[in-house]
């Protein structure tokens, strides 16, 4: 599983690159944790990351991470909570998060202050999938090891419905995000959100 884990952020940070082209400007990481899919897009781009967590441990661990790729230069630490940016209007150029929207309280707040935070034509993707660049056979045995941990019928039906186009449309329509485009990636999907106003 590790060695998954390890290909992922690679991967997940090439096919944004590669599919918006965002390769300079401000770029804000929500749910950074270490910081991994971040540096991955700062070794791809010039881009300024951002890299904002609710948890300052892992946000030191974060650093560590930018210092060991010296890239310490280019990164930048924000303790906060997703539904209250410490950012100004139209300040981001991309914005991307992996995995924290499941662990967010208000997630429509979360995605209106995202939608807030985004340039005129700015990019976020947001989710939980892996790549669509990882191969089908690595794909199943992350899918079966994580479902492996879920305990019971009702542990499963639960992870299943946060990662329903049904729940994400809901949530989506509740932030009064008025286009959205919704990415499977089993096990998960992204919402891909162009702001054009």
């Amino acid at each position: 599983m590790r060695e998954i884990w390890q290909e992922i952020y690679p991967l997940l940070a090439q096919q944004i690159v590669d599919d918006y082209k965002i390769k300079e400007g401000r770029c804000v990481e929500i749910g950074s944790g270490g910081g991994k899919l971040g540096l991955e897009l700062a070794k791809r781009t010039v881009l300024q990351i951002y890299m904002v967590d609710i948890n300052g441990d892992v946000l030191k661990k974060a650093l560590a991470n930018a210092c060991e790729a010296r890239l310490s230069s280019r990164i930048s630490l924000i303790q906060a909570n997703v539904e209250w940016l410490p950012f100004s209007d139209d300040f981001a150029d991309m914005l991307v998060s992996r995995g924290s929207i499941f662990f967010w309280n208000d997630k429509p707040r979360g995605l209106s202050e995202i939608y807030r935070i985004l340039k005129k034509d700015g990019v976020a993707f947001v989710g939980g999938g892996l790549s669509r660049y990882i191969s089908e056979q690595k794909r199943e045995e992350f899918i079966r090891a994580r479902t492996a941990v879920l305990k019971d019928e009702q542990s499963r039906k639960e992870w299943e419905r946060l990662r329903s186009p049904k729940y994400f449309r809901q949530i989506l329509r509740q932030a009064g995000i008025p286009t959205f485009k919704l990415i499977p990636d089993p096990p998960g999907l992204w919402v891909e959100i162009v702001k054009d106003v």
